[in-house]
């Protein structure tokens, strides 16, 4: 048992030794790996000019990320629905199988609907739109 403790702590001090190790740069130094290049290019620029405007780089990240998660919104859409008609094909009289594929069908509507209601506001409230 003390030497799961001693196995745990050893892990977590590693862990925590070299995730402080990429810290040693400063932030303008870093290389952009994961983002757009456009993004990154929006950021440089608007730090040396002092720009704020709409077109800031902070803007276009959260563009980029609520572009994704839009696509992420659809493919388990398409999943669920999926699942819920294998599950409704399969059910073979079983009204408890058929209750839980229409459940199923009805929360994946329910989403989709509170999701375009999200994006709906959010085209407003960001200037220049989401989409």
């Amino acid at each position: 048992m003390k030497s799961k403790a001693a196995l745990y702590i050893i892990s977590l001090l590693a862990t925590v030794s070299i995730g402080f190790s990429n810290f040693d740069q400063p932030a303008a130094a870093l290389t952009c790996t994961v983002l757009p290049q456009s993004i990154c290019d929006k950021a440089q620029s608007n730090k040396a000019s002092g720009n704020t405007s709409e077109t800031s780089a902070v803007l276009a990240l959260l563009q980029w990320v609520i572009s994704i998660l839009t696509a992420g919104v659809g493919v388990a859409a398409v999943a669920a629905f999926i699942f819920a008609g294998i599950t409704y094909a399969s059910a073979d009289g079983s009204a408890e199988q058929v209750k839980k594929a229409k459940s199923i069908m009805q929360n994946t509507v329910i989403g989709l609907i509170v999701f375009a209601v999200m994006a709906l506001a959010l085209q407003f409230i960001i200037p220049g739109g989401v989409f």
